[in-house]
């Protein structure tokens, strides 16, 4: 499986395309965003199981980097919170959300996203005004492919955060859902 693939197999879940044009309304035009993590992940490694029934992601984390609005993220979940009730919203502005992770600022979408846990959660898609699907991936998309969970190399040289990568492993059942994952803390 390669970026195009991903890209088309997301191209054809009507439910992530919804979400994306759903997404791609309410951000200004000037605003670099992506769907990452979860909502991502999960549609990739069922496919790659051959997993019918989907996972459904416990949440939609959407990255955004708009420098001098730090409210925009607020008000973009809020919009998507009534546009589409049924899901649990993440909305983060990267410009301002290293200060939650005790980080220097983080310079564009892309530096915000190669910080996150694991290398798989920092794949992201976007919609462009065009229509066509972007990936996203500081740490390229390898990992996701190989279904392989690995920290970041921020996060890999902090055994407390490394510890989180375990503990999210098992609070969200993935070896149970995915059996062909490989673990590398």
């Amino acid at each position: 499986m390669n970026e195009a693939d991903i890209i088309n197999l997301l191209r054809q879940d009507n439910e992530f395309m919804r979400v994306a044009r759903g997404i791609n309304s309410q951000v200004p035009p000037d605003c670099s965003w992506c769907i990452f993590s979860g909502f991502v992940r999960n549609k990739v490694w069922d496919y790659i199981h051959g997993n019918t029934t989907p996972t459904r992601a416990l949440d939609i984390d959407v990255a955004l980097y708009m420098p001098g609005d730090n409210t925009m993220a607020i008000n973009v979940k809020q919009k998507l919170e009534e546009l589409y009730p049924t899901y649990s919203w993440d909305v983060s502005n990267f410009a301002y959300s290293h200060t939650e992770n005790n980080d220097s600022p983080y310079v564009n979408l892309i530096d915000g996203l190669s910080k996150e846990l694991e290398t798989i959660t920092s794949v992201g898609l976007t919609l462009c005004s065009d229509g066509s699907l972007v990936i996203i991936a500081p740490h390229d998309i390898s990992d996701l492919v190989k279904c392989i969970i690995r920290p970041t190399p921020i996060i890999y040289a902090n055994p407390e955060k490394r510890q989180l990568i375990v503990d999210r492993i098992s609070r969200k059942r993935m070896l149970e859902k995915w059996p062909k994952l490989q673990v590398i803390i």
